[in-house]
């Protein structure tokens, strides 16, 4: 992550089964099970997370 934030990103969303694990201060975590359709749809569905 911190190369992200080194080449000038704003925002680093990090995903995780358990999205208490993410530690990184400045990250949004997610909760993303990657087998579970319902679980990605509903990280796509959050604000800011797709690609405009």
């Amino acid at each position: 992550m911190e190369e992200l934030y080194a080449r000038g990103a704003s925002k680093v969303y990090a995903t995780a089964r358990d999205p208490r694990t993410v530690t990184h201060p400045d990250a949004v975590a997610l909760a993303l099970e990657v087998t579970d359709e319902a679980s990605v749809a509903a990280v796509a569905e959050q604000p800011g997370t797709s690609p405009s």
